[in-house]
């Protein structure tokens, strides 16, 4: 199969072909294998910051058009952010600390289930909402796309997909300068976890087969980040979405406790578990016994 325009439209490596062959394909065809009726297949693809979630989930739809009958479609959990107003006004009555999009709080979770209870369903048309994370706003809703025939498969990625909340004994200590300094009391943390133990879980209890990219620690999330924001300041410039390093620590503080804990428990639940190294290659895919 010929990658080449996929490997330049995400700006890849040639051996990220090889990767492909060896690693994303076998999961392609698992996942095909899942897909055992004639209702549409709820795909959920976790994994940390600059893991490769959204490179993967384009590949998984560019090689299921090409090597099956199905039609698929990828959406990322972070075009059903919050818009900025509706996060300030979150700060305002919650915790200031809801400003910054990402934790489980402040994604639109209405819209989400709305979205893809419309795709499950079997719908056309469905209105697919973007979110402009160069301006950190949703775009206008006459900008987002929609699908133009029923999805068989529904693939959703996200750093935070699946993730699961933890007990409220494991919220009692902070966990990094951010939650020490900005959430003594624990009430932003606590609000995440109980995101996690209700509307998201409602959600994340739909997925049919599970994907985890699964970081070695998370202090190798830094440096992918770093990359991915190189990448979105090399494609649209230096704007209010974009952010240098003091900036992007700052950032990546929020995401940690939820993180780590996916890396804890998740790898057991996962389909299809992929295992990378520091320098983001795969080193072990592992698929969960039928």
């Amino acid at each position: 199969m010929d990658i080449s325009d996929f490997l330049a439209k995400h700006q890849l490596p040639i051996s990220y072909q090889q990767q492909c062959e060896q690693f994303f394909i076998p999961v392609a065809k698992n996942i095909l294998h899942a897909k055992k009726t004639n209702t549409p297949l709820f795909v959920a693809i976790n994994g940390s910051q600059g893991s490769g979630k959204t490179t993967l989930a384009d590949f998984l739809v560019t090689w299921l058009a090409k090597n099956s009958s199905f039609n698929s479609i990828a959406l990322s959990i972070d075009d059903f952010y919050l818009t900025k107003q509706r996060r300030l006004q979150l700060a305002k009555d919650v915790h200031p600390l809801l400003a910054t999009r990402g934790v489980p709080g402040t994604h639109d979770v209405a819209l989400m289930k709305s979205t893809l209870e419309k795709l499950l369903a079997g719908h056309s048309g469905v209105p697919l909402p973007h979110f402009n994370k160069h301006l950190d706003d949703s775009a206008p809703h006459n900008e987002w796309p929609r699908n133009n025939a029923a999805v068989d498969i529904i693939i959703l990625e996200g750093w935070c997909v699946g993730s699961k909340a933890q007990s409220a004994s494991a919220l009692t200590a902070p966990l990094n300068e951010l939650e020490q300094n900005a959430d003594s009391q624990g009430v932003w943390r606590n609000y995440v976890n109980n995101c996690l133990k209700t509307e998201y879980l409602n959600i994340f209890a739909k997925v049919d087969y599970l994907v985890m990219l699964k970081a070695p620690s998370f202090a190798a999330v830094f440096a992918w980040r770093k990359e991915q924001e190189q990448k979105l300041i090399a494609l649209k410039g230096q704007g209010a979405g974009t952010m240098n390093d003091a900036q992007l620590r700052y950032f990546i503080a929020h995401f940690e406790r939820v993180t780590r804990e996916n890396l804890n428990t998740l790898a057991s639940t996962a389909n299809a578990l992929v295992t990378l190294n520091e320098q983001r290659e795969i080193s072990c895919l592992e698929f969960k016994a039928d």
